[in-house]
């Protein structure tokens, strides 16, 4: 589950740039080239506020950002790449900067070096029109139940957002679009004070959890951080938490 961190932890005093550190062609070059546990910085400054309009980097450079910053997220997800971010000082309006790097996965460079060529070219080959195995069959099963519960979970959720609760909760939806990673009270505030989201039937609080997660999510990675980040024991409880025991969701 996505986590945005509740508790803010503080910066050097040392003004970064706000910079693209590399090119796109570059970036996907290295992605190419590096071996295991090689680091490269990609982003000094502030990813959420950087790639976006009338940021202060030029729109050529903004929109590039962009791109190698979804490029990395999307190789990050696929397990192919770590990201790595460094507190490195405050920019102008309070801002935290940030070094954002990403380093290639050593056990996915591993296993590529030391799979033998048959085994890989074997895993490249198209699919023939042999007859399926009883592993396959169950897989392609499993795929198309995957597709059903997502048509009708979307179904479903479409049908909340159009009852008057669903509405009030898009309006609040809404207003967590706005926020930055550092706007974790401000999302805890906002929901302490909807006691008719509190007083909702579970099954809408548990829907109202789940789209409020997809944008705490969302907040993470514009802020160059990955998705999933739960507390370990003994640290302070996410925004997620949070708000997860506020609604009453088990």
């Amino acid at each position: 589950m996505a986590a945005m961190t509740a508790v803010i932890s503080t910066v050097s005093a040392v003004p970064p740039l706000r910079s693209l550190m590399i090119r796109e062609g570059d970036f996907l070059k290295w992605i190419e080239h590096a071996g295991p546990g090689d680091r490269l910085e990609y982003h000094r400054g502030h990813l959420g506020a950087d790639r976006e309009a009338g940021s202060p980097l030029p729109d050529t450079m903004r929109r590039e950002l962009g791109r190698i910053a979804d490029r990395a997220m999307d190789l990050a997800l696929e397990g192919r790449l770590h990201l790595v971010q460094e507190r490195c000082g405050r920019l102008p309006g309070g801002d935290g900067g940030r070094r954002l790097m990403a380093t290639l996965n050593p056990f996915e460079a591993f296993a590529d070096t030391y799979t033998p060529r048959p085994v890989k070219a074997r895993r490249k080959r198209p699919a023939g029109r042999h007859t399926k195995s009883a592993k396959d069959k169950r897989l392609e099963e499993r795929g198309k139940l995957a597709t059903h519960y997502r048509r009708e979970e979307a179904r479903r959720t479409a049908e909340a957002l159009a009852s008057p609760q669903g509405k009030r909760l898009a309006v609040l939806l809404a207003e967590f679009d706005r926020l930055t990673i550092d706007d974790a009270d401000i999302m805890i505030t906002r929901i302490e004070v909807q006691d008719w989201l509190l007083r909702a039937d579970e099954d809408f609080r548990r829907l109202a959890l789940r789209l409020i997660d997809k944008r705490i999510g969302r907040i993470r990675r514009d802020a160059g951080l990955i998705e999933l980040d739960d507390p370990l024991p003994g640290e302070p409880d996410s925004a997620f938490f949070i708000i997860k025991r506020l609604l009453r969701v088990t």
